[in-house]
């Protein structure tokens, strides 16, 4: 039962870093900030994290592997342990994205349907009253 285990916790190891490697390149086309694309925290936090998830998912992965010869617990509750460990502190560790807080937005007045911030479009021509 134990060596079931292991490959199926390998098997899922496995894939979650194929996962993590297919979320690094969809930084490349998140739209997260103002612009589409890789923006600073997506280079600079998440992708080192990204990357990071992947090296302990497969270090899990090859030590739940290693268990089916050993046949014990210690190494997947090390593995699994050490896996959740880095994607519990790794993860809330990661900035929000850097869309604008609601302080920074332009402020619009409820009552008007037409916001302080943006001007009413200009008159057609042929709507003169001249």
């Amino acid at each position: 039962m134990k060596v079931h285990i292991s490959v199926l916790l390998a098997g899922m190891a496995l894939v979650k870093a194929f996962g993590y490697i297919l979320a690094r390149y969809n930084l490349d086309l998140s739209q997260n900030g103002y612009v589409q694309g890789a923006t600073y925290t997506d280079v600079h936090a998440r992708l080192p994290a990204l990357t990071l998830l992947f090296w302990i998912s497969l270090l899990a992965a090859v030590i739940l592997l290693i268990n089916i010869r050993r046949r014990g617990w210690a190494l997947p509750v090390l593995g699994v342990g050490l896996w959740a460990f880095v994607a519990i502190v790794v993860a809330p560790s990661i900035p929000p994205s850097s869309r604008p807080s609601k302080s920074t937005r332009p402020r619009t007045n409820s009552s008007s349907p037409i916001s302080p911030a943006t001007s009413p479009p200009p008159a057609p021509p042929w709507a003169s009253t001249t």
